[in-house]
């Protein structure tokens, strides 16, 4: 329920992103990316991914309760080491570390909806295999803890 309040709220959030992508480009600034359209289409693989998330840390996390602890400075490493406020394309860095950082599996998620949002193009059919390869995963790998958990977390409230 919380993975869907959330994408409801994005949704909603999209028209303001619109809004201040025409201004960019009434000024001059910035060409209007037309591929915005498809961009609920890029919100598939991060649904798919959050909810398996949601599902796999609920159930370990009434089994654990470290967890939340945890969760907090692994989503805040994965924040940081994810393309969200640089581009992957333009990064001097060293190849060793570029292949660390494209292994990330958000790395392809985030990569689509910029190009889709802010790059103008449409990415190739790798890219949007990739993404939803990882959200496919992160689905089922979060269904299974859940699945495993599920029988016993009664008691452990």
């Amino acid at each position: 329920l919380t993975v869907v309040s959330h994408f409801v709220h994005h949704l909603l959030a999209l028209p303001v992103l619109l809004a201040a992508l025409a201004v960019s480009w009434l000024a001059g600034w910035h060409p209007f990316p037309m591929t915005v359209w498809l961009l609920p289409l890029a919100l598939v693989p991060w649904l798919m991914i959050a909810g398996g998330a949601s599902l796999g840390v609920s159930a370990l996390s009434v089994k654990f309760r470290d967890l939340r602890d945890l969760v907090g400075h692994l989503l805040n490493l994965l924040f940081f080491s994810s393309p969200i406020i640089y581009s992957l394309d333009g990064l001097a860095v060293p190849p060793w570390l570029e292949r660390i950082l494209r292994a990330n599996p958000l790395a392809a998620l985030v990569e689509l909806y910029r190009a889709l949002a802010f790059g103008g193009t449409i990415p190739g059919p790798r890219l949007w295999l990739t993404a939803l390869a990882v959200g496919v995963a992160g689905w089922v790998l979060g269904a299974l803890i859940f699945a495993r958990f599920r029988d016993t977390l009664v008691e452990s409230v």
